[in-house]
């Protein structure tokens, strides 16, 4: 191609910076326990299966729960609120909300960048 020149551009995105915690719930005791057990500022017990976990250092924005297992048979957990420093979930045994012992995964952005 006569005439044209090879032009290169150095293209710019902004990056999510995400960060995650893994932790066990001992929803019996609000222990906590696991590789980012230090993450958590606190545990409020709000009634059977129903507990908010504060993390030590917020997020920018709201987080979510990335995925959750138990060693405990038929659990299922149910997110009730999010907050960029707070997750409140509610555990189900066999359909009834009772605490169990859970280990959870929550995501969240430490970035302000809105896209």
């Amino acid at each position: 191609m006569s005439g044209s020149k090879d032009r290169r551009r150095s293209i710019s995105t902004a990056q999510v910076k995400m960060r995650a915690l893994n932790f066990s719930l001992d929803q019996a005791t609000d222990a906590i326990s696991g590789f980012d057990r230090f993450g958590i500022d606190s545990v409020i017990d709000l009634g059977a299966g129903s507990h908010t976990i504060i993390f030590k250092s917020p997020f920018e924005r709201d987080c979510s729960l990335a995925g959750f297992s138990s060693a405990d048979a038929d659990v299922a957990v149910q997110v009730i609120a999010v907050a960029y420093d707070r997750i409140t979930i509610q555990s189900h045994v066999a359909g009834v909300a009772a605490d169990a012992d859970v280990t959870l995964q929550v995501i969240g952005s430490d970035s302000r960048f809105d896209y």
